[in-house]
Order: structure tokens, then C-alpha cells, then sequence
């Protein structure tokens, strides 16, 4: 990549930088997942994650890398921050322990065993292929999420209740505010 986009080394690490500053920023996922579920933040999101890595995958210049980067962070962060409440709903406090056992690995398992894909794909293939890969791989799991990950979160049907009452009571305010004006 460096000599493709003609950078230093530095600069070619920047794409890494952001893609670590969306993650960062990328928390916000989890009140949208307490009022709308978990299940249309996990496919919105990781829709999001794919349509940014396409960008990464033909890249023409280091730029598109490090804006898109960022925005693959931002979105693929939602999994960080909304899955331990996923983990959350589907076992009870008796049966939790082995689940979120699991759930505190995964963080360390990926960042240690993806420098050795990544390498034995760059190593055979050029660098685009690294993300044309995740692509494909992040594809078969967003097919798998929608036909397969139920939504785990119950308290969104309330929420879609008090907006039903709330938008109902602001229409109806409305309309006695408009009538009270005409008389």
C-alpha cells in the first residue's frame, strides 16, 4: 500500500489510527439499541460496515483509506457496544457466566489471530485482497445475522408504545391548540 499510494509509513498507519477513533466514538449504538432493539442496530450497522469497506477495497488514494477507515470503526463499533446486552438477554444470571466468558474473549481473540490472516493474505495476494476478503466474510455474516439473530430485546415494544401515546397526545394538543385559536 505504500508504494501504491506513494506515503510513508506513517502516514499509511493513520488508516488504523481512525478506524481505532470510530471505535472509540462508536458507543452511541447502545442507547439507540435500548430504544429501538438490538436486532436493527446489529443489520444497520454492519450494513454500514460493509458499504464503508468498499471504499477501503479500491481505494485510488491514501485519503479515501483513512476517511473510510474511520467510518468502518464507527460502524463495526455497534457489535463492541451493543453485544454484551444481546449476551445479557438470552441467559439468565444462573447461566450467564459461560456465555460472557466467551463474550470478554472475542475482544482478544480477533485483534490476535487477524495480524496472521491478514498476513497469510497479504502474503499470497496483494493488500486489497485483505479487504476484499472481509468483505465477503462480513457479507456471509450479515446474511446470517438477518436470518438467523432474533431480536433479544423486549423493552422496545414500551418504547413504541409511549412514542405512539406521546405523538398521539402532540396531535391531539395541537388540534385543541388550533381550535382554542379560532374562537
Amino acid at each position: 500500500m505504500n508504494e501504491e499510494f506513494q506515503t510513508s509509513r506513517l502516514v499509511a498507519t493513520l488508516g488504523l489510527s481512525t478506524f481505532v477513533l470510530g471505535i472509540a466514538l462508536g458507543p452511541f449504538w447502545s442507547p439507540l439499541a435500548e430504544f429501538y432493539g438490538r436486532r436493527p442496530i446489529y443489520l444497520c450497522s454492519f450494513a454500514g460496515f460493509i458499504i464503508w469497506l468498499i471504499p477501503s477495497a479500491v481505494a485510488q488514494n491514501i485519503q479515501t483509506m483513512i476517511v473510510a477507515r474511520f467510518f468502518q470503526g464507527l460502524a463495526g463499533s455497534a457489535f463492541l457496544s451493543v453485544s454484551g446486552g444481546t449476551v445479557g438477554d438470552m441467559f439468565t444470571h444462573d447461566t450467564m457466566l459461560a456465555p460472557m466468558s466467551i463474550f470478554a474473549l472475542a475482544p482478544f481473540v480477533g485483534p490476535s489471530t487477524g495480524p496472521l490472516v491478514g498476513g497469510l493474505i497479504n502474503t499470497y495476494t496483494g493488500w486489497r485482497w485483505t479487504h476484499y476478503v472481509l468483505l465477503i466474510w462480513a457479507g456471509v455474516l450479515l446474511v446470517s445475522i438477518a436470518l438467523f439473530v432474533p431480536e433479544t430485546y423486549r423493552a422496545w415494544f414500551f418504547f413504541f408504545l409511549l412514542f405512539l401515546f406521546w405523538s398521539g397526545a402532540v396531535v391531539v394538543g395541537s388540534i385543541l391548540g388550533v381550535n382554542a385559536d379560532e374562537r
